[in-house]
């Protein structure tokens, strides 16, 4: 760990936790000098929205002809919704021996916790991240010392998933059938029939949805296809007053109307339908029936986020009639908020020590977030543990946090406190 005066370090048992998870780890410290000065051994984590919207701004040079530039401008903001300070040690003489000890620790994570995520458009860029370090208090600011280390820890990078709901019984989705009037042109063409039904609206990473629908077509306008289109919508802001967002498509399909008689349109309108109104009789059709498309949901998706100060990720459900001429016909549709959640269950990353070996990797590369940026938040410089450190070190018995210690430090949205997802709802 280097030949520094006081070296601090610190692991975790796995890279990725869930949030209501437990985080265990350990703390690392090393005094090489007869002692230092110090009241208590804390462990800090921190969980913060981070966004940056770059913006330019034409200013005029001040040139003898009237010349002007554009000035590259970076409104960056950051929004800290959990901060806590974990005592680990308390020294009571205040003073830390020469020497090298280990304080194992087991922090119980709120159950609310929001996704790690990571999102850029051009330059600009937001994400939500977490940090764990570990720190000396109560060392002197006028300590000879103070030059020649640092009283913290390198920040240790952390992906965090937003905790798995259970999927409730109820959690089902229908928009009845609609009627919608068609126009081509300002031009009454007749009407359609557009109804959906999900088996839910909560849904993962690798997940398959069935989409029940059912139309009939009722004009004298041709469906080209039927469309199922699930879009991802990343927003954040900067100083209140400056915006970005992403929106991307995740996931589409479509089923060419040729399979479905009942889809197919009227050569001309029936003969009781009358001006001003859709009323037709069911000679020409066959009534609308239930049909099915099926979605695969991609691993890449990010999750939902829809309680941030400074960040938001939306996620929604578009199932629509194609219909040709673009803008100047109707196109019926509808749309439905869906929640992005984890697995149920976490795969644990291990990391083991070989106290024959350099390869005691404190700062390992973290796994990838959903869906990264291009320029994800930098990682600690991995920290060797010498080769003797076993056999030398002094361990302390397991810090385990009170639970009820970190429900009270949770800060996030009005109400200090992150509410479950709500039923999702039609936009």
């Amino acid at each position: 760990m280097g030949n520094k005066p006081v070296t601090l370090g610190v692991n975790t048992d796995r890279f990725e936790y869930e949030s209501g998870s437990v985080l265990s780890g350990t703390a690392y410290l090393q005094v090489v000098r007869k002692h230092v000065k110090a009241s208590s051994l804390q462990l800090r984590l921190v969980g913060e929205e981070v966004t940056v919207v770059h913006r330019s701004e034409t200013t005029h040079s001040g040139a003898r002809h009237g010349e002007r530039q554009r000035e590259d401008i970076y409104e960056s903001d950051s929004s800290r919704f959990w901060d806590v300070n974990v005592p680990l040690k308390h020294f009571p003489s205040g003073v830390v021996e020469a020497g090298r000890y280990e304080f194992p620790f087991q922090v119980p994570l709120p159950p609310h916790l929001p996704g790690s995520m990571n999102c850029q458009r051009g330059e600009s860029h937001c994400s939500i991240q977490y940090t764990l370090s570990i720190h000396l208090a109560g060392v002197p600011l006028g300590s000879a010392i103070m030059p020649n280390f640092d009283t913290s820890s390198p920040p240790r990078n952390l992906t965090m998933l937003p905790r798995s709901e259970i999927i409730p019984a109820g959690n089902d989705f229908t928009i009845p059938e609609e009627v919608f009037s068609i126009n081509t042109c300002c031009f009454s063409k007749g009407t359609m029939k557009l109804g959906a039904h999900l088996d839910r609206t909560m849904i993962s990473p690798n997940d398959t949805l069935e989409i029940e629908f059912t139309a009939q077509n009722d004009s004298t306008v041709a469906i080209n296809s039927v469309q199922a289109m699930i879009q991802e919508t990343v927003e954040w802001t900067a100083k209140g007053q400056y915006s970005e967002s992403v929106t991307e498509r995740v996931v589409r399909s479509k089923v060419d109307s040729d399979r479905f008689p009942e889809l197919q349109r009227y050569a001309s309108l029936p003969s009781d339908r009358y001006f001003g109104q859709q009323f037709y009789s069911a000679t020409a059709h066959q009534q609308s029936q239930k049909r099915y498309m099926t979605l695969q949901i991609p691993k890449k998706i990010r999750f939902t986020h829809g309680t941030g100060q400074l960040v938001t990720v939306r996620h929604s459900l578009t199932l629509a009639l194609n219909t040709p001429h673009g803008c100047c016909t109707t196109r019926p549709e509808h749309t439905i908020l869906l929640h992005v959640q984890p697995q149920s269950h976490v795969a644990a990353t291990s990391v083991s020590y070989n106290n024959n070996s350099n390869n005691n990797n404190i700062g390992a590369q973290l796994p990838e977030p959903s869906a990264p940026s291009p320029h994800p938040p930098a990682t600690a410089e991995p920290m060797m543990l010498p080769e003797d450190w076993s056999g030398t070190a002094i361990t302390a018995e397991v810090v385990s946090v009170d639970e009820n210690i970190m429900a009270h430090v949770f800060v996030l949205g009005p109400a200090n406190k992150i509410p479950p997802p709500s039923a999702p709802s039609l936009t």
